[in-house]
């Protein structure tokens, strides 16, 4: 499970407090789901001891499931096309709203992966200009605030380089749900995966 950005400790977090959001609102339904199973927490910028982790501890026949919210979604792109240059894949790959900067064009090795996003406006099509997009739209996004549905969250998402939907996905299911909503999104991936009879997370 890995969070996005003020999620757990990254640059953002020395100017505003950790939200801990992924690990308030995503890990206890994972774990309620599957007690049995290992779940572990980390922030997006931990992906290279995430990645070196998986590198040292991965068996033969072990399954790995990734699922970030955010920046943390990003990070999981480049972790499960990371993990396929070296020959290994992620069973269940699982994109909560995935922000990142640059565009993320690389195959991805899961055996199933589900991108929840929020559903995309024109001022979220003109954010995926890298970084002169990003800045405008979220120039306009904060405008909108007062005369539409949008949270500062969703703002903040805008900026960073919402990915919305991703022809690469196994499963693409657009959402009416704020940017912040992880837990919700995270059920929705969820209830997306039985509805398809997907692998199970």
């Amino acid at each position: 499970m890995i969070g996005g950005g003020a999620d757990k400790s990254d640059a953002l977090t020395t100017v505003v407090a950790p939200t801990r959001l992924v690990e308030r609102e995503v890990m206890p339904i994972r774990k309620a789901k599957n007690p049995g199973v290992s779940a572990l927490y980390y922030g997006h910028e931990d992906y290279p001891v995430i990645l070196a982790s998986i590198q040292a501890d991965l068996k033969l026949g072990d399954i790995v499931n990734i699922t970030g919210h955010s920046w943390g979604g990003g990070a999981a792109i480049r972790l499960a096309q990371a993990l396929k240059v070296q020959g290994k894949s992620v069973n269940v790959l699982i994109t909560l709203d995935p922000v990142s900067l640059l565009p993320l064009t690389s195959n991805v090795a899961a055996k199933t992966w589900v991108n929840v996003y929020q559903r995309q406006s024109f001022i979220d099509a003109v954010a995926t200009v890298p970084v002169v997009g990003n800045a405008v739209a979220g120039v306009a996004s904060a405008l909108s605030i007062p005369f539409s549905n949008t949270d500062f969250d969703d703002t903040v998402a805008t900026v960073g380089g919402q990915l919305g939907y991703q022809n690469k996905a196994s499963i693409n299911q657009a959402c009416d749900l704020h940017h912040g909503q992880a837990g919700l999104m995270y059920r929705l991936a969820l209830e997306t995966l039985k509805q398809n009879g997907k692998a199970d997370h």
